[in-house]
Formats: C-alpha cells, structure tokens, sequence
C-alpha cells in the first residue's frame, strides 16, 4: 500500500503531524518501536524527529531551555507507521514516568 508522502507531514495534518512507530530498521535495530514525527520528505525518505523525555519537552517548550534537542534520521516510509491508539497511550505513559523521574532525581 502506497502513502502519500505528504500524509505524515505536520501541513496535511491541520500542523499536528501524527506520532510514528519506527519500525523493521536493520542497520539500527535498537530504533525499533521508538517513536518519532515527521518533520520533512525530500528524495524518497522521510526526515524524522526521534522522541523520548527529554526531547518531547524541548517540543513542549520547555521554559528553561534544557531540554534536549532531537535526534534526526532519514528513513524509508516502509520504516514507519503511523502509532495506534495503544501505542500512542504507551508513548504518554512512558513520557510521564520518564519526566517524573528526571523531576525527582
């Protein structure tokens, strides 16, 4: 099945890009199941924001600065999908602990 490259794309999206589930990457397998957004397409790939703790603050704003900046990969469309609702409350939860903990520490 076929994706219209712009369809992960924050523009087609009402500016919300959809969270994607990397996925099926052999020169990286530790990528798997991570999540990201597309940020851009261009020559077949997608440029993608890899997400975790501390770069979905630096995506919220976060009010002092110091949050980390995203880690950027070009990858195959067939590496992405677009996260179901599961994967997206799996995403949340994980992103609170992982703030909870830094808050803590």
């Amino acid at each position: 099945m076929s994706v219209d490259p712009s369809h992960y794309l924050p523009g087609s999206n009402g500016g919300k890009p959809p969270l994607l589930k990397l996925q099926n990457i052999s020169a990286r397998p530790e990528l798997n199941g991570q999540f990201g957004q597309a940020v851009s397409f261009s020559a077949g790939r997608y440029v993608v924001a890899v997400l975790d703790a501390s770069t979905a603050a630096a995506a919220a704003g976060d009010a002092n600065n110091n949050a980390a900046q995203p880690t950027f990969l070009k990858l195959k469309p067939e590496n992405l999908a677009e996260a179901g609702s599961i994967d997206q409350l799996k995403f949340g939860a994980g992103m609170l602990v992982q703030s909870a903990k830094a808050y803590v520490a």
